[in-house]
């Protein structure tokens, strides 16, 4: 089992959502973050408030 299968798992990620990437980052004297990235396939559509799919029309990063 790599890492992205076992972080999707600890996170109940369902698809079309997968790990993209998962970095671990040493900031200041004692100071680490863990960074994941989630992503989907291009092409995908989701369900709006009535479950009729609809295309993806941009994508946002957030921290």
């Amino acid at each position: 089992m790599n890492s992205a299968t076992l972080f999707s798992m600890a996170l109940g990620q369902q698809a079309p959502w997968q790990v993209k990437d998962i970095l671990f980052v040493s900031g200041e004297p004692k100071s680490k973050e863990l960074h994941i990235q989630l992503d989907f396939p291009a092409g995908v559509r989701f369900p709006d408030e009535t479950g009729v799919p609809c295309p993806v029309h941009d994508k946002v990063e957030r921290e």
